[in-house]
């Protein structure tokens, strides 16, 4: 029940939902069928939604990501299931522009790592380095709210 309010409270923080919007509620039997859905891929994910300036999916990885750098969205992930290590901060290696505000790269140098599994909650501020590494035959699922401080959501 504390989740599920933290979230509440990340998106009335976030603009709200829309006056004629009355919300809705993934029950967790919802969001495990996702989970097998999406299991087996290399990297995958699943939208919820998207509203004003923030949107919400379910994420399946059972391989390291790249590292990533958004400009102006800030994350809050939530490790369903599985394990992994999460690197925030530090330098982007190889940086490249993939669409406005996203820079992606192989890697990060430097930066904080620490090993995060279910019922972690993650907070990565706009314009912060972070990445997702996996060691071999490990899986993480997470449910991710991205937040536009420009103000649209992606």
């Amino acid at each position: 029940m504390k989740l599920r309010t933290f979230l509440v409270s990340i998106c009335v923080t976030a603009g709200a939902f829309a006056a004629s919007d009355s919300g809705h509620v993934w029950k967790s039997s919802e969001l495990s069928g996702f989970e097998q859905k999406l299991s087996g891929k290399k990297i995958g994910g699943q939208s919820l939604g998207k509203w004003s300036n923030y949107n919400a999916g379910v994420n399946h990885r059972e391989a390291s990501g790249e590292a990533e750098v958004h400009e102006h969205v800030v994350d809050f992930l939530l490790i369903r299931t599985g394990e992994a290590t999460i690197v925030l901060g530090g330098k982007v290696q190889n940086p490249k522009t993939t669409t406005p505000g996203e820079i992606r790269g192989s890697g990060i140098d430097g930066g904080n790592r620490q090993k995060v599994g279910p019922g972690d909650i993650i907070h990565v501020p706009a314009n912060t380095p972070h990445q997702f590494l996996l060691d071999a035959g490990k899986q993480v699922t997470y449910t991710a709210i991205k937040i536009n401080e420009s103000g649209a959501s992606k």
